[in-house]
């Protein structure tokens, strides 16, 4: 799935189609948080046969499934609703995500007018928080370890997974809400950057 700004008003979402092609949306910019997922691990599929929409989850992914869709067989169509897509899980979750956005200083793709240098002062600021929450659960992992192999560099596979495996489920279920935060300031980049 790919999203491209054609105007301030207008982005075109191009899917995949059951058929093994592509093919365009022309759809407005105002209404996104109404059908696009700001979790990147969901995607819409287009269905040659039935002529609909179907969003589906990506085959790896490991994390909630707040949108409940799985693939495209055992999936309900993306629905109209007075004229433009819409898709509940989607919409509630997106509020919701949007919501905690601003409880941490970010703007809202909504409501909020904004600039591409206030997507990327949002960028700084988000990377800051996820920072904090890695370096609490490092700094527990640390706490706990006796002979534990501890990297020489912060770049390092192994000790990324040590980390995450060590996650609270309240911090896991924070991680996925600042990863859907990064894919919701994605679209607000590409929104502003057509202006």
């Amino acid at each position: 799935m790919k999203t491209v700004v054609k105007t301030d008003h207008l982005i075109n979402l191009e899917v995949k189609t059951t058929n093994q092609s592509k093919k365009d949306f022309l759809l407005p910019v105002s209404n996104l948080h109404f059908w696009y997922p700001f979790n990147v691990n969901f995607s819409y599929v287009y269905s040659d046969a039935r002529e609909q929409l179907y969003l589906v989850k990506e085959n790896d992914y490991k994390g909630t499934n707040w949108y409940n869709v799985d693939v495209l067989k055992q999936t309900a169509p993306l629905e109209e609703m007075e004229g433009f897509m819409f898709h509940e899980k989607v919409y509630d979750r997106n509020m919701y995500i949007m919501l905690r956005a601003h409880f941490i200083g970010l703007p809202k793709i909504i409501t909020d007018e904004y600039t591409l240098e206030d997507v990327e002062a949002a960028y700084k600021h988000l990377h800051e928080v996820h920072y904090k929450t890695k370096v609490r659960i490092e700094e527990r992992v640390v706490e706990k370890a006796v002979d534990m192999y501890f990297p020489t560099t912060t770049c390092d596979p192994y000790w990324d997974t040590l980390v995450y495996e060590e996650t609270t489920e309240e911090e896991q279920e924070f991680l996925e809400e600042l990863g859907e935060m990064y894919g919701m300031l994605g679209l607000m980049r590409k929104i502003a950057e057509s202006r």
